[in-house]
């Protein structure tokens, strides 16, 4: 169960990465961050792991960065809405009027109020994790 929990980590470390620079600054960041994540989407999450895991040997920490590296756009979109939302408050604009920097903005304001849906994302993150190696290990992987 560590396995699954490990890339559960991972995809939560770059979907919060992604989705807060790409709804926090906008503009052709966002697009930029949004087309790659489209690209992410459309590759089936399943062959994307077996590709990467193919590539880079059947080992447990390949397979946790297979299955964490390719699951992470659900997280990245949903961090990205929970920003859009966030960045408009009061306190968020005051915040920044203020002088606080973005890093400051970013961690104290946006993070801790846009990482409730995330935790909810992390459950179901983590039963794919389970069937994706589940998967892979019927494979052979």
């Amino acid at each position: 169960m560590g396995y699954s929990l490990s890339a559960t980590l991972i995809a939560i470390v770059l979907g919060t990465s992604i989705g807060l620079a790409a709804g926090y600054f906008g503009r052709w960041v966002d697009h930029a961050l949004m087309r790659i994540t489209e690209l992410f989407q459309v590759i089936p999450h399943f062959l994307f792991a077996i590709i990467l895991v193919s590539i880079l040997g059947a080992t447990l920490e390949n397979i946790i960065l297979a299955i964490g590296v390719t699951s992470w756009t659900m997280v990245a979109r949903l961090v990205r809405a929970e920003t859009l939302a966030l960045r408009e408050r009061d306190y968020v604009k005051l915040c920044s009027v203020m002088g606080g920097s973005h890093w400051r903005v970013v961690l104290t304001h946006i993070l801790p109020n846009a990482f409730p849906p995330v935790i909810v994302a992390a459950s179901i993150l983590t039963a794919l994790a389970v069937l994706t190696a589940a998967g892979l290990a019927c494979l052979g992987m």
